[in-house]
């Protein structure tokens, strides 16, 4: 049985379309084959994020990504299991939860750390424990300095299981997903969550700084996030 992971928020504009992109690129990009459904019900959502028409990645031949309703997941995934895709990632409404909850190998649940958005991402994992579903969380808009403290605190409200702390994922809307870009802090975490998913960690992201003014030395030491579990380089 193939992983299937689910995506999904408390709310709109929590980041659940953007971390279902990143995460999937973040395995493609790693050797995984990955199916990658827009059940969002946001029109081409996904589909802009590949870049053609027909849901096809020109940056990676691993990542397949199509548009379906939240009921045509169960078909979906018998066809992606018989198929040749190792992954599926899928970008849900929270409010399908008993369709997709129990599907679901893994579900993800995004949410900011504005204090809004604490209680709509804790009704949400409320229903799916309701069903036996324990979500991990991925914590968007993250200021390491700030929120530490709040951090720890949904640690124990939300889930034990936090596998991503993002802290710009505005910068990832543009054309291509930010995952592509591995200089640039914001892909060095959506790939160190993938890691977490793929591995079933939730290892803390650990944020390096340069050794020297000029940079010398940064190379080195994030050299081992460029890694995937296989040891193989991901350019």
């Amino acid at each position: 049985m193939i992983p299937f992971v689910s995506v999904t928020s408390g709310e709109s504009g929590s980041g659940a379309t953007t971390t279902a992109v990143n995460l999937a690129v973040s395995l493609a990009l790693s050797g995984r084959r990955v199916l990658l459904i827009d059940c969002s019900e946001k029109a081409d959502c996904l589909i802009g994020a590949a870049g053609t028409a027909d849901g096809s990645v020109p940056y990676t031949p691993l990542l397949k990504i199509m548009q379906a309703r939240s009921e045509e997941l169960p078909r979906l995934k018998d066809e992606a299991e018989n198929g040749t895709f190792e992954w599926i990632i899928a970008d849900v409404p929270h409010a399908a939860y008993e369709i997709w909850g129990n599907l679901s190998s893994q579900t993800v649940l995004v949410t900011t750390m504005e204090e809004s958005s604490i209680p709509c991402a804790d009704g949400v994992v409320g229903k799916l424990e309701s069903i036996g579903v324990s979500p991990a969380v991925m914590l968007n808009r993250y200021d390491p300095e700030k929120d530490r403290t709040m951090a720890a605190c949904l640690s124990y409200t939300l889930t034990d299981n936090v596998i991503g702390w993002i802290t710009n994922m505005d910068s990832s809307a543009s054309r291509f997903p930010v995952a592509l870009y591995p200089d640039q802090d914001t892909a060095q975490r959506f790939r160190h969550a993938a890691r977490n998913l793929k591995d079933g960690t939730n290892r803390p992201y650990r944020t390096l700084r340069p050794l020297s003014p000029y940079g010398r030395g940064w190379e080195k030491l994030t050299s081992f996030l460029q890694l995937d579990a296989g040891d193989r380089r991901i350019k």
